[in-house]
């Protein structure tokens, strides 16, 4: 099979089977749908050699989605561009679809580690939005919609009841093209939404939406006729190919913003004209995501979480890496393509781009953050507090951890079907992941799809240990101190209860004492973290709060929130908090009101059990 890209003077081939059940597996509950649509997606994706995905359900959905995305990235060294540029949509609290990982089968044939997203459909905007008729959701596919009349040449209507209606959008292109100031269009547009996903655009280094390439963007009219701005394609971000679009600067992350798009009469009026209002917008995105202290350790528990899947991703088989199937690849924006296609990416080269290594078309992700955060602290009047060299690598947490095709597996630092959230040398959590699958079996072209996702759940062990007699072995190690209470000791360093005797893991579904001073634990009774592996911090802002209590972050760790020493504060109580979306984490801040990571229509945290991440 190899449906290319279609290139000038070549008509697109099509693949899809339109008849297939999909089978989807959440901690050991099977969920089916008894019809869906799989076909091959993306645009210039059509041409890699590792194929994209579209599933649609044709009956039913998968928890109130019905439409996803599974995509290769093939260009991405790290496979992490589309996951951080979602997080930091929702983190900001912009309307945004979500992304996640999977792992997909066909026919029970491994195919290999994908990013896995929802749509913006009309059924995305249903859930979210609760417009039952979406008459207005233009998605601007096409280049050059630059929110001028091209717009309304490009860009179509979403609904297919509503196909030739367009009348709302050229009012819309018509009233922001007349527009002197922020006024003229506040009853109408969500101006501060807009003027965010443009500074958004700018810092994360996009090419292919608004400002540059003028596409792979979405204009919906609110029932409150308000517009909102979606955007979506996310595997060019942070610093990925921009020679071809950049090519007059040396260093594309000291473009300053009136220098990085095109002809956009709009941006200008509320962004380049508008300082107060770009500047306003700048600090926010600077303060809540883009800065070194917040997103490392973001980046740091993303790269840990997913290196075994990726380590089986790039690993051959047979000779060919897994997915690898587009015989009719011929490269894209310097991605593999032609008779060398499936030599594919290495493990090392996700390892090394993901840090500061600039591999390819890819600048490193944390060197791009890096160096634009520096530029923009220097040359814009806004406040930075983050540390101007955060030298933050991933230590990765139990290597020897294998990745099984067939079952549900480890990601991370336990054995068996479990994982932690994050690990606890990056990240302070008390939750777990647990791997699910679904599984596409097609009636038509004898085609089976499994996807493995992971989805955050409470320990299953919820009260403190009690003498278990099966755990204590004659050859248990001599130094464990957990043995003279009938528990051997941990294999992995994760903390999931502290007392007095010491730090608790769990192993096997069973507690196990952790070795500190094989996990480098310093307990100081003074400070409650520590037994978790973090100091105390010297100050009061709140980053994150779970169960155990509330953290901060200083020189780009973790640590405690000591209570003696800051209280209750009305400081702390507009901090934003809650780097996941496990309830459990949501409902331990809700009494204080410092959750602000979910927006009044609740982008981005639908209630699934998919555990989206951030």
């Amino acid at each position: 099979m190899g449906p290319g890209f279609p290139f000038p003077g070549q008509e697109e081939d099509e693949f899809k089977v339109e008849d297939a059940s999909l089978e989807f597996v959440l901690d050991g509950e099977k969920t089916t749908v008894d019809s869906i649509t799989i076909s091959v997606g993306g645009q210039f994706s059509k041409n890699s050699p590792k194929l994209g995905y579209n599933i649609k359900c044709n009956s039913g959905n998968l928890f109130g989605r019905k439409v996803f995305r599974l995509r290769s990235n093939v260009d991405d060294l790290t496979l992490m561009r589309a996951k951080l540029s979602c997080d930091v949509l929702n983190r900001l609290g912009l309307p945004s679809v979500s992304a996640n990982y999977a792992r997909l089968f066909f026919n029970g044939e491994f195919m290999g580690f994908y990013v896995l997203l929802d749509a913006y459909k009309t059924s995305w905007i249903k859930k979210v939005y609760e417009d039952e008729e979406v008459t207005d959701l233009y998605q601007c596919k096409q280049m050059n919609s630059d929110f001028s009349e091209n717009n309304v040449r490009l860009c179509v209507n979403a609904n297919n009841d509503y196909t030739n209606s367009t009348e709302s959008l050229e009012e819309f292109i018509t009233s922001i093209n007349s527009a002197k100031s922020r006024k003229d269009v506040e009853d109408f547009m969500n101006v501060d939404v807009f003027v965010k996903v443009w500074i958004y655009e700018w810092l994360l280094g996009s090419w292919d939406h608004t400002l540059v390439n003028g596409k792979n963007y979405f204009l919906y009219k609110q029932v409150t006729g308000k517009w909102d701005l979606f955007i979506y394609d996310f595997d060019s971000m942070f610093g990925q190919n921009l020679r071809m679009f950049m090519r007059n600067s040396d260093n594309p992350a000291t473009v300053p913003f009136d220098g990085w798009y095109k002809n956009r009469y709009i941006v200008d009026v509320l962004a380049k004209n508008d300082n107060s209002t770009f500047t306003k917008n700048l600090q926010e995105i600077v303060d809540k995501a883009f800065n070194p202290d917040v997103i490392f350790p973001h980046i740091d528990a993303i790269k840990s979480w997913i290196t075994p899947y990726i380590k089986e991703d790039r690993t051959p088989v047979n000779g060919t890496l897994p997915g690898y199937i587009n015989d009719k690849a011929r490269g894209g924006f310097g991605g593999p393509g032609g008779p060398d296609s499936n030599n594919g990416h290495t493990f090392e080269e996700f390892d090394q781009n993901v840090e500061y290594t600039t591999l390819g078309s890819g600048i490193g992700i944390k060197k791009w953050i890096q160096d634009r955060y520096d530029y923009v602290c220097k040359n814009y009047k806004i406040k930075c507090h983050s540390t101007t060299k955060t030298n933050s690598t991933t230590t990765e947490v139990n290597p020897e951890t294998s990745v099984n095709s067939t079952v549900d597996v480890s990601t991370a630092t336990i054995d068996d079907t479990e994982e932690t959230d994050v690990p606890t040398t990056i990240y302070p959590d008390t939750s777990e992941e647990t791997t699910t699958e679904y599984e596409v079996t097609t009636t038509k072209a004898n085609a089976t799809t499994s996807v493995a996702t992971t989805s955050p759940a409470t320990p299953t062990i919820t009260e403190t240990p009690s003498k278990d007699e099966d755990e204590n072995k004659d050859n248990e190690d001599s130094t464990c101190w957990s043995k003279s209470q009938g528990y051997s000791c941990c294999k992995t360093c994760n903390v999931y209860y502290v007392d007095k005797s010491g730090s608790w893991g769990v192993e096997n579904g069973k507690w196990c004492g952790i070795k500190s001073d094989v996990c480098k634990i310093k307990v100081d009774r003074n400070c409650w973290s520590s037994g978790y592996g973090y100091s105390c911090c010297k100050t009061c802002k709140i980053y994150y709060t779970d169960d155990i209590g509330e953290w901060g972050i200083e020189n780009g760790q973790w640590c405690g929130i000591v209570d003696s020493r800051c209280g209750i504060n009305d400081d702390d109580n507009g901090v934003i908090n809650g780097w996941n979306w496990n309830k459990k984490h949501n409902s331990a801040t809700q009494g204080r009101n410092t959750n602000k990571w979910n927006n009044k229509n609740n982008h981005g945290n639908w209630g699934w059990g998919w555990g989206w991440r951030w």
